[in-house]
C-alpha cells in the first residue's frame, strides 16, 4: 500500500519530519545531499541546518535556496559530532528526526515509505530504517575501511532487515545506518539523544537505547545512498569504534545476550584485524575473546545475507 500526502491528510495525520543535517566544511557535496530532500515525494518536511564553525563555502549553499522549510544555524563554537546534533535536534519541531550528513543522499521515496510505516504502526514505534547502497567520492579510498565499504555498491549488507524487538541483533552488529534512519522525537529525548562521550559510535549507542524499549521497523528498499571519501571519520578510527561499542554492549551485562553480543564484537574485530595485515594479533585477539558460534554465524551472514 502506497501512501501520500493525500491519504495522510484524509487521516487527519501528515506528521512534520525534521531533516538535521550537521554541517561542517561540507560544501563539495552539499548540493546533491540537499536536493535529494527536495525531491522527496513527502513534502512535510523542515531542514535543520546546523553549521559547525564552517570555513568554507557551505553556508552560502545552503543559503542560496529559498525555501522556507530551511533553517540555518550557525554553532557558537565548533564542538564534536555527537553534541552537534543534539545542538542542532534542539532546533527541531518535527516529530520524526531524520539524519542526512551532507555527502550523503536520499532516494525520493524515502520519507514516503517511512512515514507509510510509521502511520499505521503501534505507539511502541521508535525508528524506521532502510537499505542503503555505497557510491564512491571523486576518487577512490584505498583505506581497508573503505575498501570494506565499497563491497556494497551493488548490494546491500542483509537481504533483509531485521524488524520488531532487534536488541539481541543490534548488540552483535549495527546493520542501522545513520542516513536511512527517522526516529521518534519523543522516544530521541526519552533515551538522553545521542552520547557526546562517543566519537565513533554515537549513532549506534543512540540505536541500542531505543532498541531496548522500543519496536524498529524496516523498509527493505533501497532508501539513501552513503558516500565514501577521503573526509569520511571513519578512516582510521576502527579501533576506537570498536571500544566504543564494547563500552556500550557491556552496559547490558550480565544479560546473556549482552554476553553474546561481546563475543560478536570481538569476532568481528579479530577478523578485522587479521584482514589489515595483523594476522597474529587478530588471531590472538579470537582465542582470548571470540566465539566459534559468533564466528560461523558471520560466516552464515557473509554467504546469505542474513542475521
Amino acid at each position: 500500500m502506497t501512501f501520500t500526502q493525500s491519504d495522510a491528510l484524509k487521516l487527519g495525520k501528515e506528521p512534520l519530519v525534521s531533516v538535521v543535517m550537521n554541517c561542517y566544511n561540507s560544501a563539495k557535496y552539499l548540493r546533491e545531499s540537499i536536493d535529494s530532500v527536495l525531491a522527496q515525494t513527502y513534502k512535510n518536511w523542515e531542514i535543520i541546518f546546523w553549521d559547525n564553525q564552517s570555513t568554507d563555502e557551505s553556508a552560502k549553499v545552503f543559503l542560496s535556496y529559498a525555501d522556507e522549510r530551511f533553517h540555518y544555524y550557525l554553532a557558537p563554537e565548533f564542538t564534536k559530532l555527537g553534541l552537534a546534533r543534539n545542538l542542532a535536534v534542539a532546533q527541531a519541531k518535527g516529530d520524526w528526526l531524520g539524519f542526512l550528513d551532507c555527502d550523503d543522499m536520499w532516494l525520493p521515496a524515502k520519507l514516503e515509505q517511512q512515514l507509510d510505516i510509521v502511520i499505521h504502526e503501534s505507539s511502541d514505534l521508535g525508528l524506521v530504517y532502510g537499505q542503503c547502497l555505497v557510491i564512491k567520492g571523486d576518487s577512490e579510498v584505498k583505506t581497508g575501511w573503505a575498501k570494506r565499504q565499497y563491497k556494497y555498491g551493488n548490494k546491500t549488507n542483509l537481504k533483509a532487515l531485521p524488524e520488531g524487538w532487534i536488541l539481541q541483533k543490534i548488540l552483535k552488529l549495527n546493520f542501522i545506518p545513520l542516513l536511512t534512519a527517522i526516529v521518534a522525537s519523543d522516544v530521541y529525548h526519552q533515551v538522553g539523544g545521542i552520547s557526546p562521550h562517543f566519537e565513533q559510535a554515537e549513532d549506534y549507542e543512540l540505536f541500542v537505547k531505543i532498541s531496548a524499549t522500543k519496536k524498529v521497523r524496516a523498509v527493505q528498499d533501497v532508501v539513501a545512498l552513503y558516500r565514501v571519501h577521503s573526509s569520511n571519520i571513519s578512516h582510521g578510527n576502527e579501533e576506537k569504534n570498536f571500544s566504543e561499542c564494547i563500552e556500550i554492549v557491556g552496559r547490558f551485562l550480565p544479560d546473556p545476550i549482552a554476553k553474546a553480543g561481546l563475543h560478536c564484537q570481538h569476532t568481528i574485530h579479530a577478523i578485522i584485524l587479521a584482514k589489515n595485515g595483523n594476522l597474529i594479533s587478530g588471531l590472538l585477539h579470537f582465542i582470548m575473546f571470540g566465539s566459534f558460534l559468533e564466528l560461523y554465524m558471520l560466516i552464515y551472514k557473509k554467504i546469505t545475507r542474513k542475521l
